[in-house]
Parts: structure tokens; sequence; C-alpha cells
């Protein structure tokens, strides 16, 4: 199951996609912003072995748990 987070910048989006991650969902964070959002994706998918893909705008970081 995928989870699709929008980064608003007043919500806590980091946790929201590490407690969607820990869970097992894939997530889809809209509203990111390429590069400064890009290290903080690439640490939780570290953390929760998960991968990570950008759409081809950039705006969009998708997370999927490896099986």
């Amino acid at each position: 199951m995928s989870v699709t987070i929008n980064k608003a910048p007043e919500d806590d989006w980091e946790q929201m996609v590490a407690e969607n991650l820990k869970s097992g969902n894939g997530v889809n964070l809209e509203g990111f912003v390429y590069p400064d959002d890009l290290e903080k994706c690439h640490s939780l998918a570290k953390q929760f072995k998960a991968k990570t893909f950008l759409n081809a705008d950039r705006t969009i970081c998708y997370f999927k748990i490896s099986n």
C-alpha cells in the first residue's frame, strides 16, 4: 500500500513519512523541493531500508519498501 503525503510547510512531513515507512507503507511525498529535501529523503530511506525515486519534475519523492 502507498500513502500520499502533501508536504506543506506547517506539517511535520518527516515524521509522517517515518511513521508510514515504519508501518510498511510506501509513500508518495508531494510538494518535494529539490535539492533542499533530498538529503532528508535519503536519510529516511536509509533508516527504513526503502528505495527512493523522483518524478521527472522532481516535485514528488517516492519511497518504496523493499521486501
